[in-house]
């Protein structure tokens, strides 16, 4: 699949989704591709409590889960973050006419989300176009469904959705919640946006799907993007107006309303928005009055929202801040608990999203991708909004730096009781979740020392600050520096490493020497970054480091590699005081690369990157046989 740093190597585990947005003004949300099969892999057996009633519960979170093990990890983050009766909204794709049921994936996601108390609403979807090679100008995107004839009907695809719904798990007293498409105002979405083919193709997937005769299964329209390419309330009258059984083939209205950077405050149903304003998180409002000037009636009508939410970095509105951390976490949080669970007419919301695809979306990101799942059912490293909004929990945010200053990637924070952890990300922060209660905490990561700090208060709702230092306790000489224990211990990733590869691998690349080596690989993207160990070293003495490195391309753009040295053993590869060796690119063998510098520290840190090219088909990069050396 592509990411934002560009595609995956053929294998590798993939899911398939992808959005866009055409107008300025709408969230910018760019392609993610891939096969249509999700968890193929044999999910263990759940047992799936039948619901009993509960009182309204609006929260829901929109996952991207691309295997066994991040539905797992994500679903379980979600009901930690919504409650008992919350809603997953989660997208499934390639359905046509020739589908005969629903996938493994898609089964897996249901019952697993039943399990775990929550209601999901599976978004459908069709195929996509990918483009030919690595030519940004090819067409790529979401194709339209085939109708029986050119203009006509779409039965006959319709019947390959109503066969993947029919065997999906139904539990009584929840509901599966069927989204039939993603956004068809946008080109990027359905080929050309045209209201009356998605009029036709919704009315006949709705037909097919109520004639199953359960109950259980509500029918939601596709959302539409904000503005979009054909206007979404343009878009709702031409979609009536050609096809008049669209107005009666929904059971709730989904949409998709994103505020910029304004406030919750500023909304619809108060009239506080800036004048003339559609980016509010009622802006839904809108499209139910043009439902109603067109006959349909919206009096009982409830609305799910199944995407909406404040990106990282958005200052569409100079009246109001850039949207920071901070301010999402305090905006999303006013919204759910001063607005949208105060309107009755909202059924649910689904915020985008909560853990990306390999770093993608990470504007929307409420967890970090490479987060893991503590003990209580929280991630490790969830971003402030997720922390935010956990009920009965406080929130430690921090940071664990070595006793030289300098922050540590990766390091380990965990509670001697209660199994809190959190896991510190590049710059040396943690946010960690816990219940009300009085802790010690630990701060440890390999080649350090473990620090503890006692007599940590969490309190519910609110945040408790805590900064660790643990000392250093390196070794003088590099730790697995030929990668031979099969994973990257005692190094350190930044940007976009694939890890430790076993001959022969793409391209036929085999280890220099030895079983194994660090490998990275794309197709028609870049991935840059590398990784990293500090090393214990006698201050002023000269430190020599050599490493074998190779690089492969199918393209005419550069690919290299380098080696460096932090005299100082600091963390940062973009410090400027980072001695580097020249770049290098070796067509395909192994080339031996080195630098030296003196020790400014007790310590100094050493550095493999690798820079790609989203131009060419491959890029391939490689490190094995890392040696350093000390003199006098």
């Amino acid at each position: 699949m592509y990411d934002r740093q560009g595609g995956r190597p053929e294998g590798a585990p993939i899911g398939l989704w992808a959005q866009g947005r055409a107008r300025a003004r709408v969230p910018v949300k760019r392609c993610l591709t891939a096969a249509a099969a999700l968890l193929l892999l044999i999910a263990p057996s759940v047992r799936v409590e039948q619901a009993t009633a509960a009182p309204r519960n609006v929260r829901g979170i929109h996952t991207l889960a691309d295997s066994p093990s991040t539905a797992d990890a994500q679903l379980t983050w979600a009901r930690s973050l919504v409650g008992a009766d919350g809603h997953v909204t989660q997208p499934f794709s390639g359905i046509d006419s020739t589908t005969l049921g629903p996938t493994p994936t898609a089964a897996y996601f249901v019952e697993q989300a039943y399990a775990r108390g929550l209601d999901p609403i599976l978004v459908l979807q069709g195929h996509f176009t990918s483009r030919s090679g690595c030519d940004p100008s090819g067409p790529e995107g979401w194709r339209q469904p085939t109708p029986d004839v050119s203009g006509g009907s779409y039965t006959a695809v319709a019947e390959g959705y109503r066969r993947f719904v029919a065997e999906l798990p139904r539990v009584d007293g929840r509901t599966l919640y069927i989204q039939v498409g993603n956004e068809p105002n946008l080109h990027y979405m359905w080929g050309a946006a045209n209201p009356a083919e998605y009029a036709r193709f919704f009315a006949d997937v709705s037909t097919a799907i109520r004639s199953l005769g359960d109950g259980r299964i509500k029918i939601l329209n596709a959302a539409l993007a904000p503005g979009g390419d054909v206007d979404n309330l343009d878009f709702i009258a031409e979609a009536i107006a050609a096809e008049p059984r669209f107005a009666g083939s929904f059971d709730y209205w989904a949409s998709h309303p994103y505020p910029r950077n304004q406030p919750p405050e500023n909304n619809l149903h108060d009239r506080t928005a800036l004048p003339g304003s559609r980016d509010t998180i009622d802006s839904y409002l809108l499209e139910l009055e043009v439902l109603a000037e067109h006959g349909v009636d919206t009096a009982g009508l409830q609305v799910f929202l199944t995407e909406t939410g404040y990106e990282l970095g958005d200052a569409t509105f100079g009246e109001y801040p850039r949207i920071s951390e901070e301010v999402r976490a305090d905006y999303i949080r006013r919204a759910f608990e001063q607005y949208w669970a105060n309107w009755p007419e909202v059924r649910a919301v689904t915020p985008f999203e909560l853990a990306g695809w390999h770093g993608s979306w990470a504007e929307f990101d409420w967890v970090w991708p490479s987060s893991t799942t503590s003990a209580p059912g929280f991630p490790t490293q969830p971003r402030l909004q997720y922390a935010r909004l956990v009920p009965g929990t406080g929130v430690v945010v921090g940071t664990v730096r070595d006793n030289a200053g300098f922050p540590l990637k990766d390091a380990a924070v965990s509670s001697e009781r209660g199994e809190h952890q959190a896991v510190t990300l590049s710059d040396g922060t943690f946010v960690m979740l816990a219940h009300p209660g009085v802790y010690a905490l630990t701060a440890a990561k390999p080649g350090y020392g473990s620090s503890t700090v006692g007599g940590v208060v969490v309190t519910g709702g609110q945040d408790t600050i805590v900064h660790v230092a643990v000392p250093a306790q390196l070794s003088s000489t590099l730790q697995n520096a030929s990668f031979e224990a099969g994973d990257l211990s005692s190094w350190t990733r930044w940007g976009t490493v694939d890890g430790t590869q076993e001959g022969p691998w793409y391209g036929d690349v085999a280890p220099r020497n030895g079983g194994r080596f660090l490998g990275t690989a794309v197709n028609c993207g870049a991935k840059d970054g590398g990784v990293q160990q500090a090393v214990a070293a006698r201050l002023g003495s000269h430190v020599d480091l050599r490493a074998w490195t190779l690089t492969i391309k199918e393209g005419t753009a550069g690919i290299r590699n380098r080696v460096g040295i932090d005299p100082h053993g600091g963390t940062d590869p973009a410090a400027g005081r980072v001695v580097w060796s020249p770049w290098v690119e070796t067509d395909g063998q192994w080339e031996q690369v080195g630098v030296s510098a003196l020790a400014q520290a007790d310590r100094v840190t050493v550095f493999l990157e690798h820079d790609q090219d989203a131009a060419n088909a491959w890029n391939i990069s490689a490190f094995d046989e890392v040696e350093l050396v000390h003199r006098r």
